[in-house]
């Protein structure tokens, strides 16, 4: 599973970029040697689609469950 977490966190850094390849896309994280700071061979996750829409299937029940828990503490609020 690609590490969405990390990629959002460095893309803006330019640590990270999704390529096109032949059979697909992946994601390369740029590393680096912590003695001398050189630049190492990139990490590299493959995108599989299908995994990143059941991630999200599953992260958008987690905010409707959010969602719903808001909305009852909301009423009691109103009570008051």
């Amino acid at each position: 599973m690609v590490d969405i977490k990390r990629y959002y966190r460095v893309r803006e850094k330019g640590l990270s970029k999704i390529f096109k390849i032949e059979d697909g896309l992946e994601i390369h994280f740029k590393r680096f040697d912590p003695e001398n700071g050189s630049e190492l061979p990139p990490e590299i996750q493959k995108i599989v689609t299908e995994e990143l829409l059941k991630k999200k299937g599953e992260l958008q029940r987690d905010i409707d469950s959010i969602n719903s828990i808001l909305q009852e503490v909301e009423s009691f609020s109103k009570e008051e």
